[in-house]
């Protein structure tokens, strides 16, 4: 996939993101409090962002809505 503009790829669960604003909703949980070395941040799982209607577009960016996106069978 052509990464460019606001598209995005994370780097720690390699899905593909249409919009910056979509990928930073797909981070979930707390950051690491002062002092502490790690919080409990990670990814939504496919079925996780699936629920919450989100869906993959005919080129396989995922999205959030809107009358751009196809859903998938």
């Amino acid at each position: 996939m052509n990464i460019t503009g606001s598209r995005c790829q994370c780097t720690a669960c390699g899905e593909h993101f249409n919009r910056v604003s979509t990928f930073d909703r797909h981070r979930i949980g707390n950051y690491a409090a002062p002092g502490e070395w790690s919080g409990n941040r990670g990814c939504m799982t496919v079925e996780e962002m699936t629920a919450k209607g989100w869906r993959t577009n005919a080129t396989g960016w995922w999205v959030t809505g809107g009358s751009f996106w196809k859903p998938q069978p």
